[in-house]
């Protein structure tokens, strides 16, 4: 399966930012296009797999009501 995804590039001050236009939370820098390229794609690694284990912990939770 692959995914595609769009990264907005912008210069400023020196240091390159970048963001995955379909996820707005995955955000990079670098002082190099190619670091900051890297930068958010590991930020949007990370933002996945901080999915993935909340929903696992979603997946385990039980409510139970104890009367007595």
């Amino acid at each position: 399966m692959s995914v595609n995804f769009t990264i907005n590039f912008s210069f400023e001050d020196g240091w390159w930012t970048s963001q995955i236009v379909e996820e707005p939370a995955a955000i990079g820098q670098g002082r190099t296009k190619e670091d900051a390229k890297f930068n958010v794609l590991g930020a949007l690694h990370d933002l996945y797999e901080a999915r993935r284990l909340r929903a696992t912990v979603t997946a385990e939770r039980e409510l139970i009501t104890l009367s007595g």
